[in-house]
């Protein structure tokens, strides 16, 4: 039993989710990140029954594991709850232990993070941000502002109707989300790091200068009868403008000079 102990984790006692959820009062909410490369050296115990030895993977499941993952082949990925900064295993030990023996960073699991509740702004901006990563797998969008993953949530939801409007058949949520990146999103960012005007729109991310864009251009398609997503397209379009000189054309003076009320 030394044997697994050490592949399942090295440390000499596991620690005990059930435990670590009870200290801080046991009211926490769950937030479902779906599937992520996990850190091995961050998955510090398990779910429960720690002291359970019918619950620690068997040599056999171990070794079979093992043998899947020097040939390369598909492996289920573990099921893990996050709490903080620390992992512990619900599902699939036996992976982690194959994992471990084998000299892996990181393992393929379904992710459950459990939040305190919250009222301040960094708590209800990680709150938004899970929920967005949730619904659209997108994780390399940065705000700063709380209500702004919403914004663009809205927006990539209008983007999946005007594609199927515009093109004629169905699409799935998920390859509007990607259309929208590529298509979209993506050019932006690439645009404005190109100008340097981000350096020029103080306390601002390049995810909160695309929203701030893509709002206010959807005021002025609304009051052209076109949708957002084409109005967009055509900006990133226009010809012989660099970024600054769109972002001006659209963005309100005051974002420039700091002194916006930020919403």
């Amino acid at each position: 039993m030394k044997i697994i102990e050490t592949l399942w984790h090295p440390a000499a006692a596991q620690e005990c989710f059930r435990e670590a959820y009870i200290a801080p009062g046991g009211n926490l909410y769950p937030v479902e990140l779906g599937l992520c490369d996990v850190p091995l050296a961050r998955i510090i115990g398990v779910a429960a029954r720690c002291l359970d030895e019918a619950h620690r993977p068997s040599r056999r499941q171990i070794a079979a594991l093992k043998r899947c993952l020097q040939g390369g082949k598909p492996v289920p990925p573990a099921e893990v709850a996050q709490l903080g900064e620390a992992f512990y295993v619900m599902d699939g030990g036996a992976l982690v232990a194959a994992a471990r023996a084998l000299g892996r960073e990181s393992v393929p699991a379904q992710v459950v993070r459990y939040v305190a509740p919250t009222e301040d702004i960094a708590g209800l901006l990680q709150r938004e941000r899970d929920e967005f990563i949730r619904q659209t797998g997108l994780r390399d969008i940065h705000l700063t502002l709380a209500g702004r993953y919403a914004l663009l949530l809205e927006q990539i939801r209008a983007h999946h109707c005007w594609l199927e409007q515009s093109r004629g058949h169905l699409f799935l949520f998920a390859e509007a989300v990607a259309d929208w990146w590529q298509s979209l999103y993506q050019p932006v960012i690439t645009g404005l790091r190109q100008s340097g005007a981000p350096e020029e729109l103080p306390g601002l991310s390049e995810g909160d200068i695309y929203s701030y864009l893509s709002e206010y251009l959807a005021r002025e398609a609304r009051a052209l009868g076109i949708p957002a997503s084409k109005a967009m397209a055509d900006l990133i379009a226009l010809p012989g403008r660099d970024w600054r000189a769109r972002l001006r054309a659209v963005l309100p003076p005051c974002l420039w000079t700091g002194r916006c009320v930020r919403q």
